[in-house]
């Protein structure tokens, strides 16, 4: 959440990574198949922070025609967050980021899930760039914090020599 930035300490540094695996990645190719990995770099003080981050998704999808793709978007972000109080318990903040993105799409012709989502990552594409949002308000009332955030409002697309697009979907999260 951008409001968050005020909760922390004078000045922070965040360092982090994920990793999500859909699905068995020995099975056969399948639709609903996924791998999604990611990593941020932040710094910030109030009420500027700035951050890094690079993701990759791939997933095996069906498509128009009924066959089995596999679609990757990697991304590189360098985001600026900003945040301005409310008055005392709310506090709303912002990050402008620019997105740089490279979306694949290949049929499945692999023997496993893992080796499909590996190979359409790895396959070279294009890149584009694009400017996105993230919204947050943060209520902090002492001993209960809520908070509201949407992530990828401007939701950027990416096209994949294929001629397909992969979008950026927005998604909200609301937290107590």
């Amino acid at each position: 959440n951008p409001a968050g930035l005020v909760v922390g300490p004078p000045l922070g540094v965040t360092i982090g990574w994920d990793g999500f695996q859909f699905r068995n990645p020995d099975a056969p190719p399948a639709a609903g198949a996924g791998r999604d990995t990611g990593g941020l770099v932040s710094l910030g003080t109030w009420p500027l922070g700035l951050s890094y981050g690079r993701f990759q998704t791939a997933s095996l999808v069906t498509d128009a025609e009924g066959n089995l793709t596999a679609q990757a978007l990697r991304t590189h972000q360098f985001g600026v967050t900003l945040v301005q109080s409310l008055g005392d318990y709310v506090v709303v903040g912002s990050t402008l980021k620019y997105i740089r993105g490279t979306a694949t799409s290949e049929p499945v012709l692999a023997g496993s899930s893992g080796e499909a989502l590996r190979d359409v990552l790895d396959q070279d594409g294009d890149s584009e760039g694009a400017f996105d949002l993230d919204l947050g308000l943060l209520a902090d009332f002492g001993t209960l914090r809520a908070g509201f955030t949407l992530k990828n409002l401007l939701e950027p697309s990416f096209a994949t020599s294929a001629g397909t697009a992969t979008r950026l979907v927005r998604r909200a999260r609301v937290g107590v």
